[in-house]
């Protein structure tokens, strides 16, 4: 079953996104920015559910696991390692640390670093 967002035109000449539920999506200035706004929250309606699954499992992984010293390891530990032992490899685990950081951030989850830490020592 899907749900229906819709955009209403309010007494003030402000216009609103709601939910089908009443919800207050978001008040605009503008019809044009309330339909971006409308799109936006029907774009996040039809993500891959897989993908978002697999990103809670990660999370779920984290919050729970045992943490030891190789967990403990900070972003700034692992350059100091790389840029002492490692310099070849400095750039990419950089690259892979940026990319994985970004994806988590746009999924929206609470520990993008660490995610994106576990990530980029893969």
């Amino acid at each position: 079953m899907n749900k229906i967002s819709y955009i209403v035109h309010l007494k003030n000449n402000k216009w609103r996104v709601l939910s089908e539920d009443g919800k207050n999506l978001g008040t605009f200035d503008s019809k044009k920015r309330a339909q971006k706004r409308l799109q936006q929250v029907e774009y996040f309606k039809h993500q891959d559910n897989e993908k978002k699954k697999s990103w809670q499992l990660i999370e779920f992984i984290l919050k729970r696991a045992k943490k030891d010293d190789e967990d403990k390891k900070t972003y700034s530990s692992y350059m100091r390692y790389l840029n002492k032992n490692e310099p070849e490899h400095l750039e990419e685990f950089m690259l892979k640390f940026k990319q994985a950081f970004d994806q988590a951030i746009q999924d929206g989850l609470e520990d993008a670093a660490v995610v994106a830490l576990m990530q980029a020592r893969i």
